[in-house]
């Protein structure tokens, strides 16, 4: 019986030396394309559309939080900023046909006072007449075309390195579509 156990020892001989031949030439042929690429570094794809219209997305959902409370609080200041920019704009003399003649006191005060309301009922009806949705979205169209634009200008071509493990200089490439 001597002949089939040294066979059989033949086999498991020639099965892990064919095995380990097939993994070192494995790893010979992934080692020759990890040297012919690592120079050459790796590309990244980066989907500018996807990324504008995300943030776009964000940014006109925030907006249309945001820009009411923006359009109150301004309604809110107005009558103070138009009393303070409108105080003792009218002159106390005025000149009519060559003679100078001075304004009473409560009938100047009567005029600033109907400018001012005259003013702020003009600007608060401007304020009301602000379309928010519509300026939110005009806001997203512009977000979205900067980023576009920033992406393409920015990042289309770069190169950055980057360690693994922090030891394995890696060239990485960007390529925006």
């Amino acid at each position: 019986m001597p002949g089939p156990t040294k066979s059989r020892t033949l086999d498991i001989k020639s099965f892990f030396l064919g095995f380990s031949s097939g993994i070192l030439s494995l790893l010979l042929v992934c080692l020759i394309l990890l040297c012919i690429l690592w120079p050459q570094g790796v590309t990244v794809p980066l989907d500018s559309e996807t990324l504008a219209k995300l943030l776009q997305e964000q940014f006109v959902a925030l907006a249309k939080e945001e820009l009411p409370t923006v359009v109150e609080q301004a309604k809110a200041e107005v009558p103070q900023i138009v009393q303070k920019k409108m105080r003792n704009q009218l002159p106390a003399r005025m000149e009519i046909a060559g003679f100078v003649f001075r304004m009473p006191d409560e009938l100047l005060r009567q005029l600033e006072r109907n400018l001012q309301t005259n003013v702020q009922k003009t600007t608060e009806s401007i304020l009301d007449g602000i379309d928010t949705s519509k300026l939110a979205e005009d806001f997203g169209d512009s977000i979205y075309e900067m980023v576009k634009k920033t992406m393409k200008t920015e990042l289309d071509g770069q190169n950055f390195q980057v360690f693994l493990f922090n030891r394995l200089p890696l060239k990485i490439k960007f390529k925006v579509r």
